[in-house]
């Protein structure tokens, strides 16, 4: 099967540094990502990679568009992320993408945590219409959740792994503005994080209950960050593919010099590893993800 980055149109995986406001796209699908609010990456809370991208629930969003950019389409489709709604209550819900550019749109649909609790799929058809799942998410746990549509038109609905309604739509999803974290409109929603959010046009992953997958970016880079002296340094690390692309950053600890990173297990892609501080030597090794 090919990687989430090969495969995908826009993959998230929230990786960085506490606080910091660049998201890097790590698909192929050329969106270019526009934050609003106060969107920024954390490391208090996370699935995967030790950090994930936070929306505060008041106007925090990314836009990922683009004139020309890619669409849903007509055909197969997956959405998948990992999602943590740190919050007391659903509130007014909270949204994982929502490709609508107003609530009678019907170009687009939405993919959203209800203020029930329980995930669903929302598209307009005269009126808006809400296909939701049996359960409510866990507040305050990290929860799998996934938006499938095969061959034959049928959309599905799943929380970890396990499959939650369905319905037959057979729609050209033909808007490029894709909103992450809030809805279209940037209404109110409950606190949250995404870890791993991907979104791939032309295939359907799933179709029967599946096991929730592990990190979707394939290797990890370790290692540790320290002065002539070998005294442990924090310092900007930062991971790159020759080209300049896909360009992933984190801190090292200033306590022992330690720093991890995932990159995308993808053909023919040499990393390379640098960081801020002349004089300081780094270490690391680069290996395969097994879990």
């Amino acid at each position: 099967m090919s990687t989430a980055a090969e495969r995908s149109k826009l993959f998230l995986s929230g990786q960085g540094a506490n606080d910091s406001t660049i998201f890097t796209d790590l698909s192929t699908g050329g969106k270019t990502l526009t934050r609003y609010g106060d969107a920024r990456i954390r490391t208090n809370q996370y699935k995967y990679y030790g950090s994930s991208m936070y929306f505060d629930g008041v106007t925090d969003r990314l836009v990922a568009g683009g004139t020309g950019s890619p669409t849903i389409g007509a055909g197969l489709f997956t959405i998948q992320a990992w999602v943590y709604i740190d919050a007391d209550s659903y509130g007014n819900g909270f949204t994982v993408i929502d490709c609508r550019v107003s609530d009678t749109d019907g170009a687009g649909f939405s993919f959203y945590v209800r203020s029930s609790g329980k995930i669903a799929f929302g598209y307009s058809s005269g009126s808006f219409v809400v296909i939701e799942g049996v359960n409510s998410l866990p507040l305050r746990t990290w929860v799998h959740v996934a938006l499938t549509r095969n061959a034959a038109g049928l959309i599905r609905l799943f929380m970890n792994g396990v499959q939650e309604n369905t319905v037959t739509r057979t729609t050209n999803y033909s808007n490029v503005g894709w909103s992450i974290g809030s809805n279209w409109s940037s209404t109110s929603s409950p606190a949250g994080y995404i870890n791993d959010l991907e979104v791939s046009p032309g295939i359907c992953l799933y179709e029967t209950a599946f096991t929730p997958p592990g990190p979707l970016v394939g290797f990890k880079m370790s290692g540790t960050v320290k002065d002539a002296s070998n005294t442990p340094l924090s310092r900007v690390v930062r991971a790159c593919r020759v080209a300049g692309l896909n360009v992933q950053e984190t801190t090292s600890d200033p306590v022992t010099g330690a720093w991890e990173l995932w990159v995308p297990n993808e053909p023919h892609s040499v990393w390379c590893i640098g960081q801020f501080g002349e004089g300081d030597k780094i270490f690391g090794n680069v290996y395969p993800v097994t879990d």
